[in-house]
């Protein structure tokens, strides 16, 4: 039966309220609270209930389990999970705020949080140890307001440490009071979970543990982790920790590169790819993909700079990540593509890749961009020679050359001492243009390819001019199967004989007349055409001399024309 109820102070932990009624109602102690629980008097002190003791301790106390889970902070500990529970409740210890505990002594549930250190309303900061003795402080004696081990009255302080309202530490601070009240935040990742908030900052402080600490003017190591038999763990270090971390994401990613970059040069290689093991381990949660994406990207830019290898630890779990670096090693390109460093130093002295180099003391690292090497990787291997161009289009070797002074092919070299070669999708895209149309049978009235270059040679039909006059719709090439070349080609003769007139008309304009086409304009015979010759009334220009003994005479046209006149 209850003697003398006792109102709930607001935020007040179960643990502190169980105090508090054991006095009011004038019990030897808290302990015969315990026994009507069957649990232990540290199960209330460290404010441990499950929600059996809940009801018995509503019986006793006329408080309703809705109000008696609260203070046990039962729903923020679900939310937590048991992993975060026990790495950031407070237990056997506590702390307070000076202002908070003057009209009467307790406990708030935010106070037992390890990364609390902070009076969001007073703007103080918790007291953790006694100033007394600097001993920790039991929930028993802060009931009592006075130490067991100096006496001191702990609602006496001198001077309280303020915290600026304006400052990083005081936003972190505020954070974390809200996420743990349920409150959600505007500003610093609004859509996370508790549980989601806990996790990316845990993780985080495999980053930040041991760097010094980026919102303190004076150097100070930031402390989160802490082996027991040779450190203390206390909320101050917890706190400034929790600060980092607000920092850190706080105009993401901008400190989150900054901690990457000390990070960077700080730790060893062991330790660190260790750590970034364990950092990496938030990534296996889809909602942290951004983040994800931020890390990613500076390891990337770290490569390309040079300060890293292709096989740091962030690429060896990940290597499909080099492929959206912009800069590849020199040694790497020689070892991987087989290149060696003379021809890489000739493509960039003629600028046909871009090579950087990085500086790092005494020592000179080569790089060269990712994507001018492609484009020279693209030119090498799309590059054939003469040789293979011949074999695609069907013709001779040597007709390639006539093919690439009439315009018809380009030719390219890799570099200014390399052999000037040809494209092969150029040399296919020429034989695409000029490929017969496919037919069930070649009728008559068609010579094949290489007849027609032999019956009209005398005539100057040459490989690029067939190649012109098909483009230009003059000749319609046909064929019998799905040959690849111009040897499957047969071509109508009488379209060859109008190429034919073509090509003379050009002739005689570029060249002069033949001696048939004097004797028809000058409507003589041929024994007065020699006798002419003989007496030097009409002398040729040229004189071609065939391989079978014959002789072509050829006559300037001005002159026959002046003839004509006459």
């Amino acid at each position: 039966m209850v003697l003398n109820r006792l109102a709930v102070i607001q935020g007040e932990s179960l643990s502190s309220y169980l105090y508090r009624f054991s006095l009011r109602n004038h019990y030897p102690s808290v302990f015969y609270i315990a026994h009507l629980l069957d649990i232990s008097e540290n199960y209330i002190n460290n404010n441990e209930f499950d929600i059996e003791d809940l009801s018995v301790i509503s019986t006793l106390t006329e408080q309703t389990t809705e109000q008696l889970a609260m203070m046990a902070g039962l729903n923020i500990k679900h939310q937590m999970g048991i992993t975060f529970l026990k790495k950031l409740i407070m237990k056997r210890r506590v702390k307070y705020c000076m202002e908070c505990i003057k009209p009467v002594p307790f406990l708030k549930f935010e106070w037992t949080l390890h990364p609390l250190d902070t009076c969001i309303d007073h703007r103080l900061k918790l007291i953790e140890f006694c100033p007394g003795c600097n001993r920790a402080i039991l929930l028993k004696d802060l009931i009592l307001c006075r130490c067991s081990s100096c006496d001191f009255n702990f609602q006496k302080i001198a001077s309280p440490v303020r915290v600026e309202p304006s400052s990083v530490y005081y936003f972190s601070q505020l954070e974390v009071q809200q996420r743990f009240k349920g409150i959600p935040s505007e500003h610093f990742f609004p859509g996370f979970t508790l549980h989601s908030y806990l996790s990316l900052a845990y993780h985080s402080f495999y980053l930040l543990e041991g760097l010094n600490s980026f919102i303190d003017e004076k150097e100070r190591i930031i402390q989160f982790f802490y082996n027991k038999c040779s450190a203390k763990q206390t909320s101050d270090n917890m706190a400034n920790a929790w600060a980092n971390f607000y920092w850190m994401y706080h105009e993401f990613p901008l400190n989150f590169y900054r901690v990457l970059d000390a990070f960077h040069i700080q730790k060893k290689n062991q330790i660190k790819y260790f750590l970034l093991k364990r950092f990496e381990g938030l990534f296996s949660d889809e909602a942290f993909h951004f983040i994800r994406d931020a890390y990613n990207e500076f390891w990337i830019k770290k490569v390309d700079e040079g300060s890293i290898r292709k096989d740091f630890a962030v690429f060896k779990n990940n290597p499909t990540l080099l492929e959206k670096r912009n800069y590849i090693r020199k040694d790497e390109i020689r070892n991987s593509i087989g290149m060696s460093y003379e021809f890489i130093e000739k493509l960039n002295d003629e600028q046909k890749i871009n090579l950087v180099i990085k500086e790092n003391g005494s020592l000179k690292g080569y790089l060269i961009g990712k994507e001018s090497l492609n484009d020279a990787l693209i030119l090498k291997g799309t590059l054939i020679s003469r040789k293979e161009a011949a074999f695609i289009l069907g013709i001779e070797r040597g007709s390639i050359q006539r093919l690439i002074n009439a315009g018809v092919l380009k030719t390219y070299k890799l570099t200014s001492t390399s052999t000037a070669k040809l494209d092969r999708e150029e040399v296919i895209t020429l034989l695409d243009s000029c490929r017969g149309t496919v037919v069930k049978n070649i009728t008559e009235g068609y010579i094949s390819f290489h007849h027609a270059l032999i019956k009209f040679s005398v005539c100057h039909l040459t490989v690029d001019r067939i190649i012109e006059y098909t483009q230009k719709g003059m000749l319609h090439p046909v064929r019998v199967s799905a040959g690849n070349n111009f040897i499957d080609n047969y071509y109508l003769i009488d379209e060859l004989n109008n190429c034919n007139v073509e090509i003379k008309a050009a002739f005689q304009e570029a060249v002069g007349y033949y001696m048939s086409d004097v004797m028809r304009i000058l409507h003589i015979g041929e024994k007065k055409m020699r006798r002419y010759i003989e007496e030097g009334k009409i002398v040729p220009q040229r004189i071609v001399s065939l391989s079978d003994g014959r002789k072509h005479y050829l006559f300037d046209k001005d002159e026959i024309d002046v003839l004509i006149d006459k």
